[in-house]
């Protein structure tokens, strides 16, 4: 073609010219199994990191899950600690029921109104 029937593009050459002959069968069909091995891999891929999101999210819940229960450990540790610094011996002759009173007694051992006998 010349320029004169292709005045647009500018080229004194038709662009069939440079144009590659068609490819052979067999390097289409290679072209064809490089892509469905690709896409293959792509899929296997795509379901690894959706398992792994489903991972990534338990271990997500369960590190707050321990991070809750170390807070609540942390707070018990330290009420032990305040309890221990200053906790004294009571001695052994303190009777039961001038520490606890008669709520802290089983009805069973409580003497009745009327006397001694049960």
């Amino acid at each position: 073609m010349t320029d004169i029937t292709q005045p647009s593009y500018a080229t004194p050459r038709s662009s069939r010219a440079c144009t590659p002959p068609p490819s052979e069968i067999y390097q289409v069909q290679r072209a064809v199994e490089i892509m469905r091995h690709v896409s293959k891999n792509d899929q296997t891929m795509i379901a690894e990191i959706a398992r792994l999101r489903e991972t990534a999210a338990k271990l997500r819940k369960q590190t707050q899950d321990i991070r809750d229960v170390v807070h609540c450990e942390r707070g018990r540790r330290e009420r032990m600690e305040a309890y221990f610094t200053y906790w004294n011996k009571i001695e052994g002759t303190w009777p039961r029921k001038w520490l606890y009173g008669e709520a802290m007694v089983p009805a069973k051992y409580l003497r009745p109104e009327g006397g001694d006998a049960m």
